[in-house]
């Protein structure tokens, strides 16, 4: 009796059905170019401040 959500199928038979299919981190690495992300990230600095709670 299989488990999971495929009737029939286990997860390690889905998972090794899907994986050729599935790009793995080197290629997403290489194909990515931060020039086309949508969102900007800004160089906002950190300032420390001291906190005392000696009331």
């Amino acid at each position: 009796m299989a488990r999971g959500g495929i009737p029939g199928k286990i997860s390690m038979e889905r998972f090794l059905e899907l994986s050729d299919r599935t790009s793995v981190w080197d290629k997403v690495e290489l194909l990515y170019n931060p020039e086309k992300e949508r969102f900007k990230y800004h160089d906002y600095k950190v300032i420390a401040v001291h906190y005392s709670s000696s009331l």
